[in-house]
């Protein structure tokens, strides 16, 4: 497993926060990618406060 940092809402109306989560180790048919940088869209905000994740996290 591969440990990573990410910014999560995990219910309606939450506000980002840091979570610390664990991906799946890179298997044969996957190309790693090491991401430098990335930002939060408005499309993200909207989909934390007005529709939600349905029980799933939204990261």
């Amino acid at each position: 497993m591969i440990k990573a940092k990410g910014y999560a809402a995990q219910r309606i109306n939450d506000r980002l926060a840091l979570w610390s989560f664990e991906r799946g180790d890179v298997g044969s048919h996957d190309v790693p990618v090491e991401i430098m940088h990335s930002v939060v869209c408005h499309s993200d905000l909207h989909t934390i406060k007005i529709i939600g994740v349905k029980g799933y996290l939204l990261l």
